[in-house]
């Protein structure tokens, strides 16, 4: 047996140089680690004493999310507020995107990664007052292997067991070397939350009707369209050594008592309530407002790489399920022009054919690159002549509720038109774009951004499920390997095989290029760990 005590590194061992704010400090870096770093070093100051700080935080973000039951959604703005806030996992996602152990203490895997066994913290309380024993994990772990597409295809019909009250194990049919990987950063995370809470849950939704974590807040109201408010959980125990934070991994302290995620769409509001003090720091700073806040000493900027922007083809039915015509779609793409339209500045994006980030150095490699960005339209012409093209509408979805994505679609159905394709933006509000996105014979293709993933095939739409709906048997079948392999270099060998077919041949999306997120936040917060959003434990604003 493999055996990892809970300072043990999984697995993925690349260092990334992607952003992290560390608890002991900021930094931020730009998608072009050349450029200079824009967060203020004050800012990684000590705490300062405890009559000098506030009690409460106001993060102001950019929606509502539509649950903060994270197993059953990926939303951004809900795992923000409550991943490793007020729910962890039996392991969470480090800032290289690698898994570190957070509710089990220990675990050990066989030689082939058939059974995995987690030994659990004991002593670890529930937000209601009840110790987290096996029950609860083994419950809240199979849920998430029933709700989370790339858990149920991973794993398949393999579920967690108890062993005794503090250790769970699982066994496969099939070998999972990346079983941490998976749990760590998929978009729907592993929260370990009561049995009993799951056994409530609503019978028609299937949502929990509490959020009841472990983590050092606890769920404390939502007032619908203005506010959600997280409290100091008194009876959190911390783990690991104080003052060392990586990502959501690590010693957490509930050191600000309140802390609200004001519900702020209009971006000029969010703006001007960090100016004013009503807000202390700001999820999603409008790119055109980056510069006021450039160079001043009050403010600390956030400039991380934050995901991927393409175009997801429906291979299930319609046009785009010729991979030809998919092939013609792809050869017309100007991809720097669709980023400038959606990020405005080479500082906020850049342009990489790799599905993976070139931070991932393990996993980085440019096979397929001679198909990205192309720009030839006689190459169009004859890849449309060989689909038997015949002047039928490319229907393209796309959400109004992102202006960076409204933005891409508008150059992508331009450039298309030009190369002789005939488009239709299919343009809706974000909760419509969901249910459309679920029915193939609604669009051809849709605009999104997919985040950071540790390893290839945890990207959703290399799913069967996910819309879009990958049908090529040859790429299922490459993603199995991958996924079942017991030798990292096999796994590599057989990551860049996949890249160059999906760019060469099967061609399951268009990537268009990868881009940041900037945040905001008054330079009187100290320690605060940032990691594609903020994170509130550990944080303090001075008066």
């Amino acid at each position: 047996m493999k055996k990892f005590n809970k300072l043990a590194t999984l697995f993925l061992s690349a260092l990334l140089s992607v952003t992290m704010i560390s608890g002991c400090g900021n930094k931020s870096v730009s998608p072009d680690s050349s450029k200079d770093s824009t967060a203020k070093e004050e800012s990684s100051s000590a705490a300062a004493p405890t009559e000098d700080i506030k009690s409460e935080m106001h993060i102001a973000i950019n929606a509502a999310p539509a649950t903060l039951d994270i197993i059953k959604t990926g939303g951004d703005v809900g795992r923000t507020i409550a991943d490793g806030n007020i729910f962890e996992g039996i392991v969470n996602m480090k800032s290289d995107y690698t898994a570190g152990l957070e509710l089990a203490e220990s675990y050990e895997v066989n030689e082939d990664y058939t059974e995995w066994t987690y030994k659990l913290r004991q002593g670890v309380m529930f937000h209601n007052g009840q110790e987290m024993k096996a029950d609860d994990v083994v419950a809240s772990m199979n849920r998430w292997i029933e709700c989370c597409s790339n858990a149920s295809q991973m794993i398949g019909n393999s579920r967690f067991e108890k062993v005794d009250d503090y250790t769970v194990k699982i066994s496969m049919e099939e070998s999972l070397m990346y079983l941490n990987e998976l749990m760590a950063t998929a978009g729907q995370m592993p929260a370990i939350v009561p049995a009993s809470t799951i056994a409530d849950a609503d019978p028609e939704t299937g949502l929990l009707k509490e959020y009841i974590g472990t983590g050092p807040y606890k769920f404390d109201e939502w007032q619908q369209d203005q506010y959600i408010k997280i409290v100091k959980f008194d009876d959190y125990t911390p783990y690991g050594t104080p003052g060392e934070c990586d990502a959501r991994v690590g010693y957490k302290e509930a050191k600000t008592p309140d802390v609200y995620f004001d519900i702020v769409p209009d971006d000029a509001t969010r703006v001007a309530g960090i100016q004013t003090g009503e807000y202390d720091f700001i999820y999603k700073l409008p790119l055109d407002n980056y510069s006021m806040f450039e160079n001043n000493s009050d403010y600390t900027l956030f400039n991380d790489m934050n995901g991927s922007l393409g175009m997801i083809y429906n291979k299930k039915q319609g046009i785009s399920a010729d991979s030809v015509f998919r092939q013609a779609v792809n050869a017309a793409l100007d991809m720097d022009a669709i980023m400038q339209s959606a990020y405005t500045d080479p500082t906020f994006y850049r342009l990489d054919s790799c599905y993976m980030y070139q931070e991932q150095l393990e996993w980085y490699t440019e096979a397929g690159k001679e198909y990205y960005n192309v720009k030839d339209m006689n190459r169009v012409k004859e890849l449309l002549d060989e689909a038997g093209y015949n002047g039928e509408t490319f229907t393209l979805l796309v959400s109004s509720d992102y202006q960076e994505f409204y933005n891409a679609a508008v150059v992508v159905e331009n450039q298309l038109e030009k190369a002789g394709i005939d488009v239709t933006l299919l343009v809706c509000d974000w909760a419509t774009f969901l249910s459309y996105r679920s029915d193939p014979t609604a669009f051809d293709g849709f605009i999104t951004s997919w985040s950071p993933v540790a390893l290839p095939t945890l990207m959703n739409w290399m799913t069967e499920s996910y819309p879009g709906w990958v049908v090529d048997t040859k790429l299922i079948d490459m993603e199995k390997e991958l996924n079942t392999s017991t030798s990292k270099e096999d796994s590599l060998t057989n990551w860049e095989e996949m890249q160059e077919y999906c760019w060469s041949t099967s061609l399951p999306i268009s990537k268009f290029g990868d881009f940041s997120m900037c945040c905001v936040s008054s330079s009187k917060i100290n320690n605060m760990i940032y990691h594609f959003g903020p994170f509130a434990w550990n944080a303090t604003v001075s008066k």
